[in-house]
């Protein structure tokens, strides 16, 4: 009765396996279809008049409109790179002294925790005001490449800072103890022990930073200005994707 029991048991644990494990594939399967019916989309209606000479020739003025993108998809790599250069190495150090310098209740670290998730929050177009504000008229970048990508900095550090923290907590503290006991110091337990495993982390934040960066509209036009040229300078205005499309939109 009771190798009966189990069997039954251990059929409907098995039958409960398969009907999940389908759910699970569907759920997959019905998210991936709408990236494939976009893709679909683009190609469909847009495959036949896209051209490499996008990417190499930048705007026209005369006639409005005409023209590659050039200029602005190099202005959008330019500004988040710059953001991303800004950013990261902030939103780590703070990771780092939060986490593996000062304890939880400290009140520096509740202090950065508590701005940290209210800037994440702060609408885009508030980061885009500041930066017209600070950098472009107090400190005098005018209308910039730096203005923008400073602005996008700060904008995405949240992100990064929040992502940077629990990539350091997800690392057990036995690899802390370990590391102690074969003498190492703080700061050679953080940069040998701790960081490589957390790397993986911590990279997925800065994808999702860039991500956020490079499709932002409102802090870049208040910062960064348009322009139909080749940025050259970090003190020149830069065109980006959203603004390009933004433009186009008003034609």
């Amino acid at each position: 009765l009771f190798s009966t029991q189990k069997i039954t048991s251990s059929k409907k644990v098995l039958r409960h396996e398969r009907i999940m494990m389908i759910l699970l594939v569907a759920a997959v399967v019905f998210v991936a279809s709408f990236f494939f019916i976009i893709i679909g989309d683009v190609i469909v209606k847009g495959g036949s008049s896209l051209h490499l000479d996008y990417l190499l020739q930048k705007e026209i003025n005369n006639p409005i409109g005409s023209g590659g993108f050039a200029n602005a998809f190099i202005g959008s790599l330019l500004l988040v790179g710059i953001a991303i250069g800004f950013a990261t190495p902030l939103a780590l150090g703070a990771a780092i002294y939060t986490q593996e310098y000062v304890s939880p209740k400290n009140k520096i670290s509740q202090i950065i925790l508590f701005a940290s998730d209210t800037l994440a929050s702060t609408p885009s177009i508030v980061y885009g005001a500041f930066g017209f504000i600070f950098f472009v008229l107090y400190l005098k970048f005018g209308f910039s490449l730096i203005a923008g990508g400073l602005t996008l900095g700060i904008m995405v550090v949240p992100l990064l800072l929040r992502s940077s923290i629990e990539a350091l907590k997800s690392i057990p503290n036995d690899y802390r103890e370990g590391s102690y006991a074969l003498g190492a110091t703080k700061w050679q337990t953080i940069q040998h022990t701790v960081l490589p495993p957390a790397s993986p982390m911590i990279s997925s934040g800065v994808i999702i930073s860039v991500g956020r960066a490079i499709g932002e509209t409102a802090a870049v036009i208040f910062t960064a200005g348009y322009t139909a040229h080749i940025v050259t300078s970090l003190l020149a205005p830069a065109a980006s994707m959203p603004n390009l499309i933004y433009n186009y939109f008003q034609l």
